[in-house]
This record gives C-alpha cells, structure tokens and sequence, in this order.
C-alpha cells in the first residue's frame, strides 16, 4: 500500500506544472503580494529557468520578506512557503 499525501501543489504538478509555490498553510494576504512580487522580479532576472532558479529566486523572496519583519516578525506569515518541482 502507498502512502503519499496529496495536496493542492502537487496536484498541480501531477496536472503537468514543472514547479509550483504553494503554502503549507493559511497566510496573510499582503505577505503574499510581497512574496509573489519579490519572486517573480528575481526570476525575471535570470536567463534560463530551471529547478535550481526557482527556489533560489522563492529563497531570496521570503528572506527579504523575513528580514523586513525583523527579529520580531510572525513566523507563521513567511515560514509557509514552499517549491515544489524538478
């Protein structure tokens, strides 16, 4: 018997997506904007996108983010991301 979870990422995957970010959990709205913003404006800088890119350029996304909330910001708001993909 196989034991896998299933959830909304890779669902998206198994419907033919390469790399998807997706969340672990429920997060606040405008973290999301940042996030989503941040990623996209570090994966247009590179030239060839592959696995490696992708979750460098999510890494670096949710660092700033981090970051901007200091010592005290909400771990809940920012820990939640994830990339799923080859």
């Amino acid at each position: 018997m196989l034991h896998e979870s299933i959830h909304l990422a890779s669902v998206f995957q198994l419907a033919g997506f390469q790399h998807v970010i997706g969340t672990l959990w429920k997060t606040n709205d405008d973290t999301a904007v940042s996030i989503a913003g941040k990623f996209y404006k570090q994966l247009f800088q590179i030239q060839e996108i592959t696995g490696e890119s992708v979750s460098h350029a999510l890494h670096h996304a949710v660092t700033d983010v981090r970051q901007a909330a200091g010592a005290s910001g909400d771990l809940a708001k920012w820990a939640c991301f994830i990339h799923v993909g080859c």
